[in-house]
């Protein structure tokens, strides 16, 4: 099961946009930051698949300028 945390950089002036895509997708928690045009996403996918499936929603988010992973590791 693999969990991972990325850091996103919306568009300018996209922030609540890009939170509110990113809240629909499963798998997916949202932490905005209050004083910093950054999120911090951690997923949590069932499988490889799952978790590639997810990256692949990510890239595909029109509000999205940016997306770093910041860690990653396997739960068993």
């Amino acid at each position: 099961m693999p969990v991972k945390s990325y850091i996103a950089y919306p568009i300018e002036g996209k922030k609540e946009e890009l939170i509110d895509s990113i809240e629909k997708l499963p798998s997916c928690e949202v932490v905005p930051s209050e004083n910093h045009e950054v999120i911090i996403i951690v997923t949590d996918a069932l499988s490889k698949e799952d978790d590639e499936q997810i990256q692949a929603n990510l890239k595909n988010i029109p509000s999205l300028m940016s997306l770093s992973m910041v860690a990653g590791f396997e739960v068993n």
